[in-house]
């Protein structure tokens, strides 16, 4: 989780459950993204668990589910374009 640490991101909910962060992603994204276990976001780093992505902000955000084993799970947004691009060709 290193790089996604070295990056601008907002978190949208801390400690959170799967079922409340997948509910939260659905309802504020402008689109929402399923991807297959073992899809690597930034072509690099593996998603723990099966979440939806959203895009967020006019193709310009994206939120994430993401678990870390010393702080739990937690709703985040990053900017990258090119991320969304590559979930809109899944």
């Amino acid at each position: 989780m290193s790089c996604i640490e070295q990056m601008k991101y907002k978190l949208y909910l801390e400690r959170t459950s799967f079922k409340e962060a997948r509910d939260y992603i659905e309802k504020n994204s402008e689109e929402v993204y399923y991807v297959d276990p073992g899809y690597k976001l930034f072509k690099d780093y593996y998603l723990i668990g099966v979440p939806p992505g959203g895009n967020r902000r006019q193709g310009k955000g994206i939120a994430l589910y993401l678990r870390q084993a010393l702080h739990g799970a937690f709703v985040m947004g990053l900017d990258s374009e090119e991320e969304i691009a590559r979930l809109r060709e899944k």
